[in-house]
């Protein structure tokens, strides 16, 4: 028997971290639940012998991630409607799993993890009955924007991550199964300090950089050299831009405060950020907008004048670039 349940809807996102538990006999239930919680999909589920059996699911969403372990009563694939905007890590604790990440064809089991770049094809083309799956999700904006924080670069293009990740072999991987086996223990645990807000966060973030840092991708190479010194000039300009970015700016005054020419000080910023000063400046303004439209509610519109922004249409089209959604998907929570 096969059934088709597709969800034409996003995750509804709550401030803050919310618990969501289920257990049904329902698959189109628990297909639709998955859809909420991650992302919309085409789900095709076939059950090969006897009555199916009960799905389970428990979950940690916020609107920047989310953190489940789950089973399906009978076989299941799954095909994301939504992989440019987010990154994913799938570990069977027991059992294995077959996906196809970009154009590779991938298999997991508990010392193997499969990790989904965005922009990249996501596909889970077999996960068998019975197999207990820790699902994790992490939005493209604070991957991204962790690697920023890690380097002082701009990130111009999405991750790409190597496909499989290895848990048993390097320290590195042995190290990153514990902290998501951690994870996953705390989401049995009745008054857990995972689910609030502030330690959710933080302990997502810790697991993002520890990713970064332990599998190999696209911006491994900035890692081992996000520790050399930078240039004063380029220390000055960074302050004055994250502690003046809301005021009139242009690269004359950067110059200026830097202590050296335009072309000089453009160039310091292409050799250490990959960026130039004017889209250092665009990128810390997006955040700060980013910051009071989500943090203090304020409207798309205001947040985008009080950050510095005097064009919306340009506005949206970067913030869209930047996070991997709209000022109003943000707003909406």
């Amino acid at each position: 028997m096969s059934a088709i349940a597709t969800m034409p809807f996003e995750a509804s996102d709550s401030l803050g971290a919310r618990n969501v538990v289920l257990k049904t006999n329902n698959i189109d239930e628990f297909a639709g639940t998955l859809a909420n919680l991650y992302y919309p999909a085409r789900f095709e589920y076939t059950q090969t012998d006897g009555p199916c059996s009960k799905s389970s699911l428990r979950a940690v969403a916020s609107k920047e991630s989310v953190v489940g372990i789950m089973r399906t009563g009978g076989e299941i694939t799954i095909e994301p409607r939504l992989a440019a905007t987010t990154y994913h890590v799938n570990i069977p604790i027991a059992g294995r799993l077959s996906a196809s990440a970009g154009a590779e064809d991938v298999g997991a089991d508990p010392d193997h993890a499969v990790v989904h770049s965005a922009e990249r094809r996501h596909y889970l083309d077999s996960w068998a009955r019975d197999t207990p799956l820790l699902s994790l999700k992490f939005g493209r904006g604070l991957v991204e924007g962790e690697l920023e924080k890690l380097t002082g670069r701009s990130v111009l293009s999405p991750i790409a991550f190597d496909p499989v990740f290895d848990l048993s072999s390097s320290p590195e991987g042995r190290s990153w199964r514990r902290m998501a086996t951690s994870l996953a223990q705390e989401l049995h645990e009745p008054g857990s300090l995972y689910v609030d807000p502030i330690v959710h966060r933080e302990y997502v973030r810790s697991l993002v950089v520890a990713l970064l840092v332990a599998q190999s991708h696209s911006y491994s190479d900035w890692l081992a050299y996000g520790d050399r010194p930078n240039p004063r000039m380029l220390r000055r300009a960074t302050m004055y831009i994250e502690e003046h970015s809301r005021e009139p700016l242009t690269l004359a005054d950067l110059a200026e405060i830097a202590g050296c020419g335009p072309r000089r000080l453009q160039e310091t910023f292409r050799d250490y950020l990959n960026d130039t000063p004017m889209g250092y400046l665009r990128r810390v303004r997006l955040h700060d907008a980013r910051d009071l439209i989500r943090d203090e509610g304020r409207p798309v519109t205001e947040a985008a004048y009080i950050s510095g922004f005097t064009h919306l249409g340009r506005f949206a089209a970067a913030y869209r670039q930047q996070f991997g959604e709209s000022p109003s998907q943000t707003a909406r929570g």
